[in-house]
Protein backbone atom coordinates (compact mmCIF):
# COMPACT_ATOMS: atom_id res chain seq x y z
CA UNK A 1 0.00 0.00 0.00
CA UNK A 2 1.37 3.41 -0.91
CA UNK A 3 0.90 6.81 0.70
CA UNK A 4 -1.17 7.83 -2.33
CA UNK A 5 -3.54 4.92 -1.64
CA UNK A 6 -4.21 6.44 1.76
CA UNK A 7 -4.38 10.03 0.52
CA UNK A 8 -6.75 9.63 -2.45
CA UNK A 9 -9.81 8.95 -0.24
CA UNK A 10 -8.96 12.10 1.76
CA UNK A 11 -8.72 14.16 -1.44
CA UNK A 12 -12.00 12.62 -2.65
CA UNK A 13 -13.72 13.60 0.60
CA UNK A 14 -12.47 17.19 0.28
CA UNK A 15 -13.60 17.38 -3.35
CA UNK A 16 -17.06 15.97 -2.51
CA UNK A 17 -17.41 18.47 0.34
CA UNK A 18 -16.74 21.35 -2.06
CA UNK A 19 -18.96 19.85 -4.75
CA UNK A 20 -21.88 19.85 -2.28
CA UNK A 21 -21.48 23.65 -2.05
CA UNK A 22 -21.96 24.20 -5.81
CA UNK A 23 -25.27 25.89 -6.62
CA UNK A 24 -27.06 26.11 -9.95
CA UNK A 25 -25.59 29.58 -10.45
CA UNK A 26 -22.03 28.29 -9.90
CA UNK A 27 -21.77 25.82 -12.79
CA UNK A 28 -20.88 28.51 -15.33
CA UNK A 29 -18.38 30.35 -13.11
CA UNK A 30 -14.78 30.39 -14.36
CA UNK A 31 -12.03 28.35 -12.69
CA UNK A 32 -8.27 28.90 -12.60
CA UNK A 33 -8.06 26.36 -15.45
CA UNK A 34 -8.06 28.33 -18.70
CA UNK A 35 -11.27 27.80 -20.66
CA UNK A 36 -12.93 25.63 -18.00
CA UNK A 37 -15.93 26.65 -15.98
CA UNK A 38 -16.96 24.77 -12.83
CA UNK A 39 -19.05 22.32 -14.86
CA UNK A 40 -16.13 21.46 -17.17
CA UNK A 41 -13.76 21.01 -14.25
CA UNK A 42 -16.13 18.73 -12.32
CA UNK A 43 -16.93 16.80 -15.50
CA UNK A 44 -13.19 16.30 -16.04
CA UNK A 45 -12.68 14.98 -12.50
CA UNK A 46 -15.62 12.56 -12.71
CA UNK A 47 -14.67 11.49 -16.23
CA UNK A 48 -11.08 10.90 -15.17
CA UNK A 49 -12.30 8.62 -12.39
CA UNK A 50 -14.09 6.58 -15.04
CA UNK A 51 -11.14 6.65 -17.45
CA UNK A 52 -8.65 5.54 -14.81
CA UNK A 53 -10.94 2.69 -13.76
CA UNK A 54 -11.19 1.68 -17.41
CA UNK A 55 -7.40 1.85 -17.79
CA UNK A 56 -6.83 -0.32 -14.72
CA UNK A 57 -9.19 -2.88 -16.24
CA UNK A 58 -7.32 -3.02 -19.54
CA UNK A 59 -9.09 -0.45 -21.74
CA UNK A 60 -7.17 1.03 -24.63
CA UNK A 61 -6.07 4.64 -24.84
CA UNK A 62 -8.54 5.11 -27.69
CA UNK A 63 -11.46 3.74 -25.66
CA UNK A 64 -10.70 6.00 -22.73
CA UNK A 65 -10.14 9.04 -24.94
CA UNK A 66 -13.58 8.47 -26.46
CA UNK A 67 -15.15 9.29 -23.08
CA UNK A 68 -13.72 12.82 -22.93
CA UNK A 69 -16.71 14.41 -24.67
CA UNK A 70 -19.31 12.62 -22.52
CA UNK A 71 -21.39 14.39 -19.84
CA UNK A 72 -20.24 12.57 -16.71
CA UNK A 73 -22.25 14.73 -14.29
CA UNK A 74 -25.69 13.46 -15.22
CA UNK A 75 -28.64 14.52 -13.08
CA UNK A 76 -26.70 13.98 -9.84
CA UNK A 77 -23.12 15.29 -10.02
CA UNK A 78 -22.41 14.48 -6.36
CA UNK A 79 -23.70 10.95 -6.77
CA UNK A 80 -21.68 10.56 -9.96
CA UNK A 81 -18.52 11.71 -8.21
CA UNK A 82 -19.08 9.51 -5.16
CA UNK A 83 -19.85 6.39 -7.21
CA UNK A 84 -16.99 6.84 -9.69
CA UNK A 85 -14.59 7.55 -6.83
CA UNK A 86 -15.65 4.37 -5.04
CA UNK A 87 -15.29 2.34 -8.24
CA UNK A 88 -11.81 3.72 -8.80
CA UNK A 89 -10.72 3.09 -5.20
CA UNK A 90 -11.96 -0.49 -5.55
CA UNK A 91 -9.97 -0.87 -8.78
CA UNK A 92 -6.81 0.42 -7.08
CA UNK A 93 -7.40 -2.06 -4.22
CA UNK A 94 -7.45 -5.04 -6.59
CA UNK A 95 -4.53 -7.44 -6.37
CA UNK A 96 -1.46 -6.13 -8.23
CA UNK A 97 -3.37 -3.06 -9.47
CA UNK A 98 -0.48 -0.71 -8.76
CA UNK A 99 1.91 -2.91 -10.75
CA UNK A 100 -0.35 -3.20 -13.83
CA UNK A 101 0.58 -1.50 -17.06
CA UNK A 102 -2.16 0.79 -18.35
CA UNK A 103 -2.25 2.16 -21.88
CA UNK A 104 -2.84 5.81 -21.04
CA UNK A 105 -3.27 8.27 -23.96
CA UNK A 106 0.00 9.95 -22.87
CA UNK A 107 1.83 6.61 -22.96
CA UNK A 108 2.00 3.47 -20.89
CA UNK A 109 1.78 4.05 -17.15
CA UNK A 110 1.84 1.77 -14.14
CA UNK A 111 -1.16 1.55 -11.84
CA UNK A 112 0.97 3.39 -9.27
CA UNK A 113 1.51 6.19 -11.79
CA UNK A 114 -2.24 6.40 -12.40
CA UNK A 115 -2.84 6.60 -8.66
CA UNK A 116 -0.41 9.51 -8.36
CA UNK A 117 -2.06 11.24 -11.31
CA UNK A 118 -5.55 10.91 -9.75
CA UNK A 119 -4.34 12.13 -6.39
CA UNK A 120 -2.75 15.20 -7.93
CA UNK A 121 -5.76 15.93 -10.16
CA UNK A 122 -8.35 15.63 -7.39
CA UNK A 123 -6.25 17.51 -4.85
CA UNK A 124 -5.53 20.34 -7.31
CA UNK A 125 -9.24 20.56 -8.17
CA UNK A 126 -10.06 21.35 -4.55
CA UNK A 127 -7.95 24.52 -4.60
Amino acid sequence: MSDATLLLPIANTAFARLLRLVTTADWERPTPCDGWDVRALVNHVIGANRRHTMLLHGASAEDTDATRSVDHLGADPIGSFVSTSAELLAAFAEECALARTAHHPAGDRSGADLLGMRLLDVAMSTC
